[in-house]
């Protein structure tokens, strides 16, 4: 669900502070690789606190959002 929410809600997340892209090829070295593998050249999506407030906040709303 929260990948789903991230999905359609991109456009109102901000890269850098809600959300990072980090290529597998960084994060592999530092973490436990994907047991399911995947593209290598697709980035992997790190999520901040900020990030995850606003993806299991209640209202949906424009104004919502802007808050």
């Amino acid at each position: 669900m929260a990948g789903r929410n991230f999905t359609q809600n991109r456009r109102r997340f901000i890269n850098g502070v809600d959300f990072f892209k980090v290529p597998q090829k960084k994060l592999s070295t530092n973490f436990v690789g994907n047991s399911k593998g995947g593209n290598p050249n697709n980035p992997f999506i790190l999520i901040t606190e900020s990030g995850y407030l606003m993806l299991v906040k209640s209202f949906m709303d424009d104004l919502a959002w802007k808050v």
